[in-house]
């Protein structure tokens, strides 16, 4: 049986990169993809440091990857596809799926429904049909890889807020998710946007992705209430949350 090297949690606290099998074809419904580029998640430093996953779990649930073979039933994708994987998998028919909240599959119920392994050669998912997209040509693996997730993340928590065209927001934190999230309220018309970091490379680089003003956290709130008028922000997004 074929091997990947993997980086496996081993223990609390601990991972080690293990040899671990993969089947010769993937099953029904399933791809073997090749990694071609993966990431660590803030979540993965949460499994391995105090959640209650046990010892031998594969990680990784971010990567762009190269299609190696799939399974019966797989038809929008062929080997050597480039592809970008959702870290949350799903069948793409059942109810939950047909009404959009694919994040809560009840065929792959979670943990099920997180990809696993990605943080290694190879690694299976369940639900390719609709748990992979491809990457067009034009665009590089570093220029997808935060779709998989973080990109999603912060897309989602403008989605979930509702901001209309010409709403002011206010975000508060710039890290990954924080930035995917200002990059979502310039992308779905935010009339003001403003950022709240300090750390001046996370300011300057959330200027880049469209927000329009970066306030200092030692004195946000007197800051949006000056550059609001004190009318407040429309939608808050909080992206800097430890758990």
């Amino acid at each position: 049986m074929p091997v990947s090297n993997t980086c496996v949690k081993t223990g609390e606290g601990q991972v080690a990169m293990l040899q671990i099998p993969y089947p010769d074809e993937p099953g029904p419904g399933q791809a073997l993809v090749r990694t071609r580029l993966s990431t660590i998640c803030g979540s993965d430093i949460h499994v391995v440091d105090h959640l209650p996953v046990p010892a031998g779990v594969p990680m990784g649930h971010e990567a762009v990857g190269t299609v190696e073979a799939v399974g019966a039933g797989v038809t929008a994708f062929r080997p050597g596809d480039r592809v970008v994987v959702s870290c949350l998998l799903c069948c793409g028919t059942c109810r939950r799926c047909m009404e959009g909240d694919h994040q809560v599959c009840e065929t792959f119920n979670a943990p099920a429904n997180l990809l696993f392994g990605a943080q290694g050669e190879f690694f299976l998912v369940n639900g390719a049909q609709t748990s992979m997209a491809k990457v067009p040509d034009g665009l590089e693996d570093e220029q997808v890889l935060f779709v998989t997730d973080i990109m999603s993340t912060g897309f989602a928590a403008i989605e979930r807020a509702e901001l209309k065209p010409g709403d002011t927001v206010a975000i508060f934190a710039q890290g990954p998710v924080g930035l995917c999230a200002t990059a979502g309220a310039r992308t779905y018309g935010a009339g003001l946007i403003i950022a709240v970091e300090g750390i001046p490379e996370r300011a300057a680089m959330a200027k880049r992705l469209g927000a329009d003003v970066v306030v200092d956290p030692a004195n946000a709130v007197a800051e949006i209430q000056r550059l609001t008028g004190n009318r407040g922000v429309d939608v808050a997004v909080e992206a800097l949350g430890t758990r």
